[in-house]
């Protein structure tokens, strides 16, 4: 992407096992009770460096018709960009495209990691599950909360011997209209688990 995406936008167009993907860089999956979707958040940043999130194109439109179409199914949204921070001051621009879904609860979770912490917030905004998943690749030093963040119920403070974020990752066992999702560190340790109900 530090190419301006057309290395992998030309693959998208031309291996055949992205066909389905029709040259786009965002996604549904889903089941019978949830829908996954995966939105590009960066391809149409406004900056030079990526910091600010901005849904380009039909993203918005499309997830809005899908949602419209299994209302009843809950909703994970994943994008690589924030729509608000415990940590850093953030543009609203992606918060803002994407209000009128939370305002109707039609997103029940929202993973995101373009900063490179981890944390599980408590209800913000509508979303009963915002998390913050960006810990996972490259170092980072820990950040205090900035005045007036936004409640956390999990804050990944764990750090190594150079005082550097330890790195981790997600697992989400899907059990019906549950999710449960073990935050797990680079050694295969829990750390901690919640379920998305």
């Amino acid at each position: 992407m530090y190419s301006g995406g057309h290395g992998f936008f030309n693959w998208l167009r031309t291996d055949p096992r992205f066909a389905k993907q029709q040259g786009c860089s965002y996604f549904l999956l889903e089941n019978k009770l949830w829908q996954l979707f995966g939105l590009d958040s960066a391809y149409g940043s406004p900056d030079r460096k990526g910091n600010i999130g901005n849904i380009y194109g039909g993203q918005i439109a499309w997830m809005a018709q899908e949602r419209a179409r299994a209302p009843e199914k809950k909703c994970v949204l994943l994008t690589h960009h924030q729509p608000f921070s415990a940590f850093d001051e953030v543009n609203a621009a992606l918060e803002d495209q994407l209000r009128p879904l939370a305002r109707r609860n039609q997103i029940s979770a929202w993973f995101w990691g373009h900063e490179h912490y981890c944390a599980v917030y408590d209800c913000h905004n509508n979303i009963p599950y915002p998390i913050l998943l960006g810990h996972g690749g490259f170092p980072e030093r820990r950040k205090p909360l900035r005045a007036g963040a936004p409640s956390l119920d999990f804050d990944w403070n764990f750090v190594d011997a150079g005082e550097f974020v330890i790195f981790g990752f997600a697992v989400l066992d899907f059990n019906a209209d549950q999710i449960a999702v073990r935050l797990i560190d680079v050694n295969g340790d829990p750390r901690y688990h919640f379920v998305i109900n």
